[in-house]
This record gives C-alpha cells, sequence and structure tokens, in this order.
C-alpha cells in the first residue's frame, strides 16, 4: 500500500466514490491514473436508435426542465431544441425517442401525489460537517459541499437512473449531513427512479427515515465517519469493495457472478479487480476484507436509515 494521505477537507463526490465504486479513488485520486480507452474508427452515419446513455441524458434534462418554475411552460419549445440539436435520429425516430423518455419521466413524477409541485419548490443549504480524524494535527476533516433538492424537512431525490445502492448511499450521504447540521429536526428522505428495468417501467418510490432513537445523531456521524475511513483507505490501496455485490453481501452472505460482472462494467473496477473472480475475493480465499468493509459500510447506512417504500411511509 502507498503513505497514508489525509485531506482536510472532503465532498459528498469524494465519499460516494469512495463507498461505491473505490477503485476510482484509489487510480483517479491518488495514483492520477489514466486507463486506456479502446480505440474506434469515428462514426459517421446519422444515428438510427438512441443510446442508453443519450436515454438518461434526455430524462435528466426533461426533469431539470420540471424543477424549473418556468420550464414547464417551454416543453414544446425544450422538445423542439432536441430535435435540432443533431444527436437525435431523424424525424420520425426523433419524435418516438422523446415520446418514449417523456413517458417515462410521466411515469416517474406521476408515482408520487404532489411530486411535480415538490421539485419546484426547494432549496439548497451548505453544510460544514467536522468529522473527527486522528491523521491530521487539527484533528477533523470538514465535509464541505452543498444539499440540494430540500422541501420543508425532506430531501427529495428523483433521478432518471435504474434503482442502485449508489442512489441509497448518496442520498443517505446527504440526509446524514443534514441531522449532524440540525438534528432538532424531523430530516427524511424520498427517493424516486425509473423502473427497474424496460419490462418493469414501474417506479417503485421509496424513503429513508432516521433512527427515531436518541442515538440519531451518532448514528449518522457515524455513517460518515465509516464513509470518510473508507475513503482514506481507498487513498493507500485498492479496497475489495462494490457498489452491487457489497450490498447483497451484506444482505445474504453471498454474491452472484451477475453482481460482480455488473461492478465489473466500471473501468477502475475492471483494471483492478477483473483479473480474478468473486469466489478469489470472498472468504475463504479472500483475505476477509470485503465481508469486513461490506459489513462496516452497510452495518452503518442501516443503523441510520430504515429504507420504506412509498405504501409503508
Amino acid at each position: 500500500s502507498l503513505a497514508p494521505t489525509t485531506p482536510t477537507t472532503v465532498t459528498f463526490a469524494q465519499l460516494l466514490t469512495a463507498a461505491s465504486r473505490p477503485s476510482r479513488t484509489f487510480l483517479f485520486d491518488r495514483v492520477d491514473a489514466r486507463l486506456p480507452r479502446q480505440v474506434s474508427e469515428i462514426d459517421d452515419d446519422i444515428p438510427l436508435s438512441v443510446s442508453p446513455f443519450d436515454t438518461w441524458r434526455l430524462g435528466s434534462a426533461l426533469l431539470t426542465q420540471h424543477r424549473s418554475e418556468t420550464g414547464v411552460d417551454h416543453l414544446d419549445q425544450w422538445h423542439q431544441a432536441q430535435r435540432l440539436a443533431g444527436d437525435l435520429p431523424p424525424q420520425a425516430l426523433a419524435d418516438a425517442a422523446l415520446a418514449t423518455v417523456t413517458r417515462e419521466v410521466d411515469l416517474v413524477l406521476n408515482s408520487v401525489v404532489g411530486l411535480r409541485d415538490l421539485l419546484r419548490h426547494t432549496r439548497s443549504e451548505h453544510v460544514d460537517v467536522a468529522l473527527p480524524c486522528a491523521h491530521v494535527p487539527s484533528g477533523v476533516v470538514h465535509l464541505r459541499d452543498i444539499v440540494a433538492d430540500i422541501a420543508d424537512h425532506t430531501l427529495v431525490r428523483v433521478e432518471f437512473k435504474r434503482p442502485a445502492p449508489a442512489i441509497q448511499l448518496a442520498t443517505a450521504l446527504h440526509l446524514a449531513a443534514l441531522v449532524v447540521c440540525e438534528p432538532s429536526l424531523p430530516w427524511q428522505a424520498l427517493v424516486v427512479t425509473r423502473g427497474k428495468s424496460n419490462q418493469q417501467p414501474k417506479p417503485k418510490p421509496s424513503w429513508l427515515i432516521p433512527t427515531a432513537n436518541a442515538g440519531r445523531f451518532d448514528a449518522a456521524l457515524h455513517f460518515l465517519n465509516i464513509a470518510l475511513s473508507i475513503r482514506l483507505q481507498a487513498l493507500r490501496e485498492p479496497l475489495p469493495l462494490f457498489e452491487h455485490s457489497s450490498r447483497s453481501l451484506y444482505d445474504t452472505g453471498t454474491v452472484e457472478d451477475e453482481e460482480f460482472d455488473r461492478d465489473l462494467l466500471d473501468e477502475a473496477t475492471a483494471f483492478l479487480w477483473g483479473h480474478l473472480s468473486i469466489d478469489d475475493i470472498l472468504e475463504p480465499n479472500g483475505d476477509g476484507r470485503a465481508e469486513s468493509l461490506a459489513h462496516d459500510l452497510w452495518g452503518a447506512f442501516h443503523a441510520f436509515v430504515t429504507p420504506a417504500d412509498e405504501a409503508a411511509a
């Protein structure tokens, strides 16, 4: 492993990357590596379909329109601008692609009563959380960032993405910072994403409810401290912690090959871990770090919040 390095400040994005894809933290933040990409020929053809990336881009941009006070009054102009941008297939194919994205965004926005109005009336707050750290002279590392999409005491997270552990982690990190900064307020978070797949397009909104006992502040601070600890470890060495596999390992004690294959779609994870199978990483073949990291992260997550679906909430 490399010599320890301890920053004096940290951001939500840095904590999330370390908690879900720590291989990126090690390679990009510490080693400053740049991974080789496969060289492909320039495609001069007119696109005849919309890629998953472009679908995500369009859906996210359309959600941004709905977040604006005036954006919903200019949806026709937005659609026309997308047609003229040159990134979509021609004519009827572009209309079909935009109609599909619009329909799916409507599914997201209609999944919770009053969500459209809620999105247009949110605010942002600056947070500065002092996280105890024995490795710096001051004894603390400051989490300094902005928490957006706050409506009253509810963190409203609406993403044009499929459900994923990283979305839950990101929301919980922001929620924990709000609890630590203003512990007397009844904070909660609403998370709305796309459906699980094209075959299951209906969104399933969920809530993250902080623990109601007297230890809520301590649980929030502990979760943030665990995320910071993982980042500091990831700045020293590659960690066997993965977005999907580690969540499954905590929940069930096992990891399916398909889940590990999904984690290996990330180029940094594949670069550091792609030469191994999941059986090589887990005990008894592994050194126990994968199990320990999964337990630390997701144990702290569940000690802080209780996920609940919309019906239960």
